[in-house]
């Protein structure tokens, strides 16, 4: 909740939430773009900033996106605060009705994420070892 929108949370904690977008402002997209090209989807690569834009949070929305674009969901929409509906954006064009084979696939690309970090880590790491 910290920098949340309401008049309850609105200054506490709104240094560090800004603090919070300007150093995620990058890696953000660097995100949706590596979940882009690990999956060769030239559909989330071409869309997912015009989705992720529309997204409250600065950075939040591309990742959201480019996930939802690769695999062929749709999210976001109207969603429930303190018992009340927010309008909010989708993201993404595909399917609405998420199963459980699009959770595993999402997990997948984690995975698979994941794992292309860890690896050029390493490898960073032991080139920069003399």
């Amino acid at each position: 909740m910290v920098g949340y929108r309401n008049t309850k949370f609105e200054k506490y904690g709104k240094f560090s939430a800004k603090l919070d977008d300007i150093v995620n402002y990058i890696p953000a997209r660097i995100t949706a773009l590596l979940i882009s090209i690990l999956l060769l989807s030239n559909k989330a690569l071409k869309k997912f900033y015009s989705y992720g834009k529309n997204h409250e949070s600065l950075n939040a929305g591309h990742p959201i996106s480019a996930m939802a674009l690769a695999i062929n969901i749709k999210l976001g929409g109207p969603t429930s605060y303190f018992g009340k509906i927010k309008k909010k954006p989708y993201f993404g064009n595909g399917k609405e009705n998420i199963e459980k084979e699009d959770v595993l696939n999402a997990l997948k690309i984690k995975t698979r994420l994941d794992s292309f970090l860890i690896l050029i880590l390493i490898i960073f790491i032991l080139l920069n070892t003399n």
